[in-house]
């Protein structure tokens, strides 16, 4: 091989070498192309994740809207307050006062029988001994 044929496989060497500066635009675009992957990557993982969140909520909203639903249903019920409980509960005491009074008449009327039975036993008592 003579200098000139060296020289020219040489230079065709070369040629279909990238250079410097296609071996640095190379490794740039590995890079970006990696770091767009993970981009890309983290993105889907994201989003996977936003939707689980939004079902979630989805779900508790649902839940909230139940129970105040629930609690609204509840409050438009009537309540039984002060004024409820003493129209309620007079009748009972006026039924308590009837049957004290009527109790105590009893008892009256029982001391007054229970005096006059002793009386006509006193008066059979004496009526024998009379006798």
């Amino acid at each position: 091989m003579t200098d000139k044929q060296v020289t020219a496989l040489v230079d065709q060497l070369k040629r279909n070498s990238p250079s410097e500066g296609m071996k640095i635009t190379e490794v740039v675009f590995k890079f970006i192309s990696t770091l767009s992957m993970a981009l890309v990557m983290w993105t889907l993982t994201t989003v996977n994740s936003m939707q689980k969140d939004m079902i979630q909520l989805s779900s508790d909203a649902a839940y909230m809207r139940q129970a105040i639903s629930e609690m609204k249903q509840f409050t438009a019920e009537p309540r039984f307050t002060q004024e409820d409980f003493d129209s309620q509960i007079k009748p009972l005491i006026q039924s308590i006062t009837i049957n004290t009074d009527a109790t105590t008449l009893l008892k009256l009327h029982s001391a007054d029988i229970d005096l006059k039975i002793q009386q006509l036993q006193f008066d059979v008592a004496d009526a024998k001994r009379k006798k």
